[in-house]
């Protein structure tokens, strides 16, 4: 069956950017985060931004969530890259959901280390 006949198209391509800005609406509104929680959320977006904004969604590969870790682990602490590395998680976990990816890209991925409390 040729699908262009029946009137399909193939949904467009959304980049990163534009689904984190509708992620983070969407959860300011249906889950009611205190006003620190969006405040830490809007940081550590825009930090994964600065990386993955122009990639579109489909095209995040865990080779891709790895470079980001290995990059960011130079300029931030292991925790805060830890933390960045859990929301991106999030986000693409609600985007499995919403069928718009077939698998998360985050999962699995290697949190830099923490040092050993003493």
């Amino acid at each position: 069956m040729d699908v262009r006949r029946k009137g399909y198209r193939k949904p467009r391509a959304i980049t990163f950017g534009a689904y984190r800005e509708t992620w983070y609406e969407r959860g300011q509104r249906k889950r009611g985060w205190s006003d620190w929680t969006v405040g830490q959320y809007r940081q550590v977006l825009d930090r994964l931004g600065e990386f993955f904004d122009p990639m579109p969604l489909d095209a995040i590969r865990p080779r891709h969530v790895a470079a980001y870790v290995s990059e960011r682990t130079g300029d931030y602490a292991p925790a805060t890259v830890g933390r960045d590395l859990s929301l991106l998680h999030d986000v693409l976990a609600t985007a499995v959901r919403e069928e718009l990816l077939v698998s998360n890209p985050a999962s699995g991925a290697e949190h830099p280390r923490l040092p050993r409390r003493n």
